[in-house]
């Protein structure tokens, strides 16, 4: 089996990270209204995993044939989910490009080798698009916390 390589493009300054944030707040905001009412939003978005599969579960197993639509709801999970590594784990927001092609991802600070699995890359809108019809309820902070455990293994 080949080592998964990339290379990173650039990265997204603050203005391009504000323009999927705009985006995509107000379908998280709308889901976390009609799924999480109890959860004041006025401070702004929970930062967890937890919470983001809960919206995510939630939306799943509604079955109102009027609910938000699939492709916006899985584009600001993956928004969401990217945020959590961002401000939990101080992954960094980049344009990779591999051997598909370019896409949005989130990646560790490049330290060589420094990383047991080498250099890290999560797209977070592929990686919520491919648990789209996965019914656990507990996807998105499963993945963290492999991710988690990913960074933490170093080779030093």
């Amino acid at each position: 089996m080949s080592e998964y390589t990339f290379s990173i493009k650039k990265y997204l300054t603050k203005e391009e990270q504000g323009e999927y944030w705009k985006s995509n707040i107000g379908i998280l905001t709308e889901l976390g209204e009609k799924y999480c009412p109890q959860v004041e939003l006025n401070g702004g978005l929970p930062i967890t995993p937890a919470y983001f599969d809960y919206l995510r579960t939630s939306w799943m197993l509604d079955e109102n044939p009027e609910k938000l639509a699939q492709q916006p709801v899985l584009s600001a999970l993956g928004f969401a989910f990217g945020f959590v590594l961002e401000k939990s784990l101080g992954l960094k927001w980049a344009l990779i490009e591999d051997s598909y092609g370019e896409i949005i991802s989130l990646i560790a600070d490049p330290r060589g080798d420094s990383f047991k699995y080498g250099n890290i890359s999560i797209p977070p809108f592929s990686f919520v698009e491919k648990r789209a019809e996965l019914l656990n309820s507990d996807a998105l902070e499963d993945g963290f916390n492999q991710i988690k455990e990913m960074l933490g293994e170093t080779s030093n």
